[in-house]
């Protein structure tokens, strides 16, 4: 079809953000991401209250009370050795960026959620939302498609339409990490190398609370930020009953999980989780295929200990996020 889409057509859609000095001031985005198709849901509510009165009359006064309003929703998009990568760090990570020339090696260690500005680039606009905390960060990988990375964010304000920081932008070649790509260095109770995983999903909560005193806006002027937890689940083959009780023995015992994705040196991915417990859970037992195990884990934090480290490998030569 010759010409471009129409303005307010949801093609051509890529969000951009920034890091925000001050939450909920706007600041013009530097870093971009693609998105996967019909995963962005950044929703904004206004509420109000409709009230009907009587007034002795068979028709009804109505009075429209504007209440407490809220700002936020999803992005999802592919887990790559680059792209992407950013957004996962200004969500929930400090980073520890070593090495003097390509590959280079980003540490993420788990901090409070900072406040970024996200503008959504739509065919020709862009809509710019400030002062948004990531509040969960979900990756799933399994056998039947890409590691997907879905992250929730809470903002401050309502939505601005402004004129686009960019309206061309050609995103670096970067594939995503695809199952083959996904590596086990070491599993509650299947020791090193373990291949009888089929998925895997990593869940990392940052809630908040909308604080909105006196602000005149009817949106929050703050989000309150609460205890971090991580948690997830594996899908694990069991093919004897040996391997069962292994699993079982190792339930209730704090241990270290390492998963990850690399396509080779110079690009990885690599979660630890060094305080991780099972909860054994939903053995799934069918008349015909593999009797397999969805099993579900916590993260701890005994004595303050850090209980997930994210470290990423590819050509970034800056730091993602240092404060």
């Amino acid at each position: 079809m010759a010409g471009s889409p129409a303005a307010g057509s949801g093609a051509r859609t890529w969000i951009g953000w920034a890091y925000e000095v001050t939450p909920g001031m706007p600041v013009a985005s530097a870093n971009w991401l693609k998105l996967l198709p019909d995963q962005l849901t950044i929703d904004t509510d206004p509420k109000a209250t409709v009230y009907e009165l009587s007034n002795g009359t068979q028709f009804a006064d109505d009075a429209l009370v504007p209440e407490d309003g809220t700002n936020g929703g999803d992005v999802q998009f592919q887990l790559c050795g680059g792209l992407g990568q950013g957004l996962i760090f200004a969500g929930a990570l400090l980073d520890t960026k070593t090495g003097s020339g390509s590959p280079y090696t980003h540490t993420g260690a788990l901090s409070m959620a900072k406040p970024i500005s996200i503008e959504v680039y739509r065919s020709g606009q862009s809509w710019q939302y400030t002062g948004m905390y990531a509040t969960k960060i979900v990756i799933k990988s399994d056998g039947k498609k890409a590691a997907v990375v879905t992250i929730t964010f809470a903002g401050l304000g309502p939505p601005t339409l402004i004129a686009p920081t960019t309206p061309t932008w050609t995103p670096a070649a970067d594939q995503p990490y695809a199952w083959r790509d996904f590596q086990t260095a070491t599993l509650l109770g299947g020791g090193s190398g373990d291949k009888t995983i089929d998925a895997f999903e990593l869940d990392i909560d940052l809630p908040t609370s909308a604080f909105h005193g006196n602000n005149q806006s009817g949106f929050p002027s703050d989000q309150i930020l609460e205890n971090i937890k991580v948690s997830g689940t594996i899908t694990k083959l069991f093919k004897t009953t040996a391997e069962w009780s292994a699993a079982l023995a190792v339930a209730t015992a704090p241990s270290s999980l390492v998963f990850g994705w690399s396509k080779g040196a110079s690009n990885s991915t690599t979660i630890t989780i060094p305080n991780a417990k099972y909860t054994m859970d939903k053995l799934k037992t069918p008349m015909k295929g593999p009797i397999t195990e969805d099993i579900p884990f916590v993260g701890l934090a005994p004595d303050g200990a850090n209980p997930l480290s994210y470290v990423v490998v590819n050509g970034v030569s800056s730091a993602y996020s240092t404060s």
